[in-house]
């Protein structure tokens, strides 16, 4: 059985498939150098959907400031060998407290499942994309289309799908539908889907006895689902999906870790870009657990995660 790394990226247009496809793969493997894994091959396939919206991607040949197809962050190795990960206590005790607030107003609505329309009207001018996504159901399945040719053309091979903010929701929603486009190992990266505007669209989506929305992990899921996040990325800010999932029939529920996203450019950072994500140690562990193992799932790769937790070599 081949093993196959399958990524769909996140919000706003991108450059051109094949070189998101190249960067993503250099920063997967820029993390594997991270954990003395470099000479592991990444068989990396792209799930691109940025032209289903956008007429022209990004371009890294664009210098006019104004051109909206301007590329502001392209790849770029990390300076330093990556950085250590940073202790953010008040900043996780803040998010747990909102994360506490927006469950109460959700239990204490009289109907758990209307509209939130601050967070509506967030999503239809902050994010037009994820706005197109809700509200255009032929353009909801061609872009679940691009990834669902992905997952049957590997309907017999062991599959890692990453998906990085949006891209998380678009996933999750193609496997809660389709049982049968399996993957072994799941990985969300900068997700929103804890969102209750997000939560409550859930393809598949249950209510408790005290009336919360809770996702179901869809069935598709086989092995493990790892969700990642930073505490500074303002898209995950509700960051812990383990609270807000029932488990599959397979028992699978998420596991959340914090990590450390280091991107930076030019002396901006951006705490939610799928490059500082990708190369994280905890990613590369998880990468690296896959594709070593003789039989990828949940517990290769929980072995391959504590192993690369403490790197040899590393700084």
């Amino acid at each position: 059985m081949k093993r196959v790394i399958i990524g769909i990226h996140g919000l706003a247009n991108k450059p051109e498939k094949r070189l998101l496809a190249e960067w993503w793969k250099a920063a997967l493997s820029e993390g594997l150098e991270r954990i003395n894994k470099s000479r592991l091959s990444l068989p990396f396939e792209m799930s691109y959907w940025a032209h289903h919206i956008y007429s022209c991607p990004k371009s890294d040949n664009v210098a006019d400031p104004e051109d909206s197809l301007l590329l502001l962050e392209p790849y770029v190795h990390a300076e330093g060998g990556g950085s250590p990960e940073r202790s953010r206590r008040l900043k996780k005790r803040a998010l747990t407290v909102l994360e506490k607030v927006m469950a109460w107003s959700l239990v204490s609505s009289r109907d758990p499942l209307r509209k939130y329309r601050f967070e509506d009207l967030l999503i239809k001018r902050r994010f037009p994309e994820l706005d197109f996504y809700y509200n255009n159901s032929e353009g909801r399945l061609r872009i679940q289309q691009e990834l669902r040719r992905l997952l049957e053309n590997h309907r017999d091979d062991s599959v890692l799908l990453i998906a990085h903010s949006m891209g998380s929701i678009i996933a999750y929603d193609l496997l809660s539908a389709s049982p049968e486009l399996q993957v072994a190992v799941f990985v969300t990266i900068g997700s929103p889907l804890a969102i209750s505007s997000v939560l409550k669209r859930a393809h598949s989506r249950s209510l408790t006895e005290k009336g919360e929305i809770r996702a179901v992990v869809p069935e598709a899921v086989t092995g493990a689902w790892w969700n990642f996040f930073d505490l500074e990325d303002r898209i995950a800010f509700n960051y812990t999906l383990n609270d807000d999932c029932l488990p599959n029939s397979r028992g699978v529920v998420p596991v959340d870790r914090t990590v450390c996203n280091d991107y930076s450019y030019r002396g901006i950072k951006n705490a939610h870009k799928s490059f500082g994500y990708l190369r994280t140690i905890e990613m590369a562990a998880v990468v690296a657990g896959f594709l070593e193992s003789p039989v990828p799932g949940l517990w290769s790769s929980l072995r391959g995660f504590f192993r690369g937790l403490v790197p040899r070599g590393s700084s």
